[in-house]
C-alpha cells in the first residue's frame, strides 16, 4: 500500500482569484477579486515605478502581498490580467517592441500567469458605451492621446506631445477639441491638470470599479454552447497582444487548467499490455504521427526573418534643458562617507619674551613715579616694560667740609623688566644699560643686574581657513568621482550622466583641528548625499525622434550622443548642446507584421513582405526543420535587421 501525492492547496486557491495589474506609466495599480464573487475583493494598491519597468518586480510583489493579505489565508495570486495605457502600445493597440521584453521579464520574475491584456481606452469604451459621442483624453508619460468615440467605437486618434511649457501643451489640446464635445479624461499621472471642461474625470479611486465591471461585462458577451459550460468563465477583449508568454492574442478562457507535475514513487512492477488488433494499430500510427507533427509545429517550429530596410544616416545639432522637470531626465543619488587628509599650509610666529632684573638710577632731586608699562630701551633698540608701578627715590647730596666737596648720590630701585616683543634679541647681558625717552640718559637709566633669559621666536605650521577650503574642494571632487564610478558600474554605458549637475545636500564636516591650531596635518571627515541628473539613451533617442524625426525611428543600438557641452546654467536649469547621430529607418510595427505572417506559407509570407514599402530585401529561414510554413505562435517568429 502507498499513498499518491495530493495536489497542494495553493493550486486550488489560485484558480479562484483574478489579479488585475494596471501599468499607467509612472505608477503601478493592482487589486484582486474572487471570480465567483466579485464582492470579495482586495483594496487597490499603487506603487511609484520607473516607466520602463526597471527594478519593478519588488513593487509588484509588494502589491500582490497586500492583496493576498486582504483576501485571507491560503490565497496565492497567479492568474493575471494586464491593463496598459497608451505609453506601452502603438495606435493599433499592439504592445510596443521596446516594452515587450521588460513586461515578459516582469511577469516571469514575479511568477504570474498572464491571461491576456487590455488597453485602458477599451475599458473606457465598455464603461461609457451608453454615451452617443464623446472625447476620451488619456495622459501618458510623453503625450496626451485624444480618442474620438461614437457609439462605443473609436473614429479617430490624435496625439499631442507634452511641450516644455505646460501652457503650450494646453494650446495644442484646445486646437483639437470641439467645445460642444463631452470630455472624459484619465490624468492619473499628471502633476498639472489641463484647464478643460471635463465632464467625467476618472480618478484613481474609480479604477477598481471600472476594471471589475469591464471584466464581467466581457464574460457575459461570450456565446456559450450548452454542452460547454466550462467556457462561462469569460474572455478578454481581443486586442492584439499576447497570451501566457506575451506573444499571442489574449487567451480565450481564464480557467484553463494548470499543468501540475509530480513524480510517483518508483516500484519494480511488471506491466502486461493488452493485445491490440491490427486495425486499431494501423489507425493509431497515423494519429500518433499527426499528433507529433502538430506538437512540433506548435512548440518547436521557429522562423527567423532577416530584414534589410531603407536606412539613412542622421546627424544633427540639438539643444536640450536638463532640470528636475525634464521628462527624459532622472535623478541618480548616492551617499558618501569619506575622509581627506592634507598637510597644513598656514603659518604662525610663536615664542617667549625675555625677562631680567635691573636697578633704576634716579639722578634727579625728586622722586619719580613710573606707571606699569613704562618703556626702557636697550642700546640695540630692544624695548622693555616694567610689570608694575614703581616709585624711584630722588637723588641726595652730602658735603665734605674739610675738602670743600659736595657729593651726589643717585636714588635706586630694583625692578623686573619684560621685553615688549618675543625673540632672543631681548636676552641682554649683565651690566647692559637701558634708558627712557622721558629723561636724560645720564640722569635716569637702568642697569641689568644679571643676564636676561627666556626670549625666543619661531615660525610654526597651523591650520588656517585656506586649508579648510582646500579640504572641502578635495572632498567634493572625491564625492563626484565616487558618484560617477558608481553610476558607471550600476547603469553601464546605456545612460548619459550630466556631470555638471552634480550637487551635494545634507553635508556634515568634521575637521580634526580648530582654525589657527598648531598642527602639521589635518583630516576632514565628510558625509552627505550626492545627486546628479542622467538620461537613459532610449529616452534621449525618443527625445531626438520627437524633435527631429516624424515617421522614422533609430535603428536599434545605432543612436549616440557626442560632444555634450554645457552652454549655460541658471537657477537649476542646465542648457546643453550636443550632436545626435545614428541610422534611421521608417517605423516598422513588428507586432502587426507578425500577426499577418503567422501560420502562412513561405510564398504567402514573401508576398506580404514584398508589400511592405519600408523593407528592401528579406530572407526567411525556418528551423530546426526547413518547413515551408511559418509558425502559428507569434513568439516563434523573430526579426533580425541587417546593419
Amino acid at each position: 500500500m502507498f499513498n499518491l501525492p495530493f495536489l497542494h492547496k495553493n493550486a486550488a486557491e489560485t484558480e479562484r482569484y483574478i489579479f488585475i495589474l494596471f501599468l499607467s506609466g509612472e505608477k503601478l495599480y493592482g487589486f484582486a477579486f474572487e471570480e465567483a464573487n466579485s464582492q470579495n475583493q482586495s483594496a487597490i494598491y499603487q506603487e511609484a515605478v520607473d516607466p520602463f519597468l526597471k527594478e519593478s518586480a519588488k513593487k509588484v510583489e509588494k502589491i500582490i502581498a497586500n492583496c493576498e493579505r486582504d483576501l485571507g489565508e491560503n490565497v496565492y495570486l497567479k492568474r493575471t490580467v494586464l491593463v496598459l495605457n497608451s505609453l506601452y502600445t502603438t495606435e493599433s493597440g499592439a504592445i510596443r517592441e521596446d516594452f515587450l521584453k521588460e513586461i515578459k521579464k516582469l511577469l516571469k520574475t514575479v511568477d504570474l500567469d498572464n491571461l491576456g491584456y487590455l488597453n485602458f481606452y477599451e475599458a473606457v469604451l465598455h464603461n461609457f458605451e451608453k454615451e452617443a459621442a464623446y472625447l476620451f483624453l488619456e495622459e501618458s508619460l510623453y503625450d496626451y492621446s485624444l480618442y474620438e468615440i461614437e457609439k462605443a467605437a473609436i473614429k479617430n486618434i490624435h496625439k499631442t506631445a507634452k511641450a516644455q511649457e505646460f501652457g503650450e501643451t494646453i494650446k495644442d489640446l484646445n486646437k483639437q477639441l470641439d467645445d460642444k464635445s463631452e470630455i472624459i479624461a484619465w490624468l492619473g499621472n499628471a502633476e498639472e491638470k489641463p484647464d478643460l471642461k471635463i465632464k467625467h474625470l476618472i480618478k484613481e479611486s474609480d479604477l477598481q470599479q471600472l476594471l471589475v465591471k469591464v471584466y464581467f461585462k466581457d464574460k457575459q458577451s461570450v456565446a456559450v454552447e450548452p454542452e460547454k459550460e466550462e467556457l462561462k468563465s469569460g474572455v478578454l477583449p481581443l486586442a492584439p497582444g499576447f497570451g501566457t508568454e506575451l506573444s499571442s492574442v489574449p487567451s480565450q478562457s481564464f480557467t484553463q487548467p494548470k499543468k501540475i507535475s509530480f513524480k510517483l514513487p518508483s516500484f519494480n512492477l511488471k506491466i502486461k499490455f493488452p493485445k491490440v488488433s491490427r486495425q486499431v494499430l494501423w489507425l493509431g500510427i497515423p494519429i500518433l504521427i499527426l499528433s507529433l507533427g502538430l506538437l512540433y509545429f506548435i512548440f518547436f517550429h521557429q522562423a527567423v526573418i532577416t530584414l534589410q530596410t531603407k536606412k539613412e544616416n542622421f546627424s544633427s545639432n540639438i539643444e536640450f534643458t536638463v532640470n528636475s522637470k525634464s521628462e527624459f531626465v532622472k535623478a541618480y543619488e548616492t551617499r558618501v562617507s569619506l575622509t581627506v587628509s592634507e598637510p597644513t599650509t598656514g603659518e604662525k610666529v610663536t615664542g617667549e619674551k625675555a625677562k631680567g632684573e635691573v636697578t633704576i638710577y634716579n639722578g634727579l632731586f625728586e622722586t619719580k613715579e613710573l606707571a606699569e608699562g613704562t618703556r626702557f630701551i636697550s642700546a640695540d633698540g630692544v624695548v622693555f616694560v616694567i610689570n608694575a608701578a614703581v616709585s624711584v627715590p630722588a637723588a641726595t647730596t652730602s658735603a665734605n667740609l674739610g675738602e670743600g666737596l659736595v657729593t651726589k648720590a643717585f636714588g635706586k630701585k630694583n625692578i623686573e623688566l619684560t621685553a615688549l616683543n618675543i625673540g632672543a634679541e631681548a636676552n641682554l647681558d649683565s651690566g647692559a644699560k637701558l634708558t627712557t625717552e622721558d629723561f636724560s640718559d645720564d640722569e635716569f637709566y637702568a642697569i641689568a643686574n644679571n643676564n636676561f633669559s627666556g626670549g625666543f621666536k619661531k615660525t610654526v605650521a597651523v591650520f588656517d581657513n585656506a586649508d579648510a577650503v582646500n579640504l572641502d574642494k578635495k572632498a567634493l571632487v572625491m564625492s563626484k568621482n565616487k558618484l560617477q564610478n558608481e553610476f558607471k558600474k550600476t547603469r553601464g554605458d546605456n545612460d548619459v550622466l550630466f556631470a555638471q549637475t552634480i550637487s551635494t545636500t545634507g553635508v556634515k564636516k568634521d575637521y580634526s583641528a580648530e582654525i589657527n591650531e598648531e598642527v602639521n596635518r589635518v583630516t576632514l571627515s565628510y558625509e552627505g548625499q550626492v545627486k546628479a541628473f542622467y538620461a537613459p539613451y532610449v529616452r534621449l533617442a525618443e527625445m531626438v525622434e520627437r524633435q527631429k524625426l516624424k515617421d522614422k525611428e533609430f535603428v536599434q543600438d545605432s543612436f549616440e550622443l557626442s560632444k555634450i557641452k554645457l552652454i549655460s546654467q541658471k537657477n537649476g536649469n542646465y542648457l546643453y548642446s550636443a550632436i545626435g547621430r545614428g541610422q534611421v529607418q521608417n517605423f516598422i510595427d513588428r507586432n502587426i507584421l507578425i500577426d499577418k505572417l503567422k501560420g502562412k506559407l513561405k510564398g504567402q509570407a514573401q508576398k506580404i513582405l514584398d508589400e511592405e514599402r519600408n523593407i528592401t530585401s528579406f530572407q526567411i529561414q525556418t528551423k530546426p526543420l526547413p518547413l515551408p510554413y511559418l509558425p502559428l505562435m507569434p513568439k516563434a517568429i523573430k526579426f533580425e535587421f541587417t546593419k
